[in-house]
């Protein structure tokens, strides 16, 4: 999962976006453990979109934009037992799941 942030300096660059993977619990606390890193995502050709088909000429398919991304720092982070207990009930799964990582971490998201 991954969400954009506001821009935090993170050397020797700027990181803008938050990527989380669930690792399981890890402590007596039984709280959802996270692997997280803060990446620099920056867009390296821009999305061009599809061509309709003419009379004369076959449909070009759109092609996708494509992104370099580098991983600046990376670490493990849980949610707090409030977090954990209250989850299910405020947010979808992934939304919660990258609000709760993102406050934890201090970060906001964009």
């Amino acid at each position: 999962m991954q969400t954009p942030i506001v821009p935090v300096a993170v050397f020797p660059s700027t990181a803008n976006t938050l990527s989380i993977r669930g690792v399981g619990p890890v402590d007596d606390s039984g709280c959802p453990n996270y692997l997280y890193e803060l990446q620099d995502v920056q867009e390296t050709a821009p999305a061009i979109p599809a061509v309709p088909a003419t009379d004369d000429t076959p449909e070009v398919p759109a092609v996708a934009a494509t992104y370099s991304t580098t991983t600046l720092v990376a670490g493990n982070v849980a949610m707090t037992a409030a977090q954990w207990s209250n989850w299910g009930k405020l947010t979808p799964d992934e939304d919660y799941q990258l609000s709760c990582i993102s406050l934890n971490l201090g970060l906001t998201r964009a």
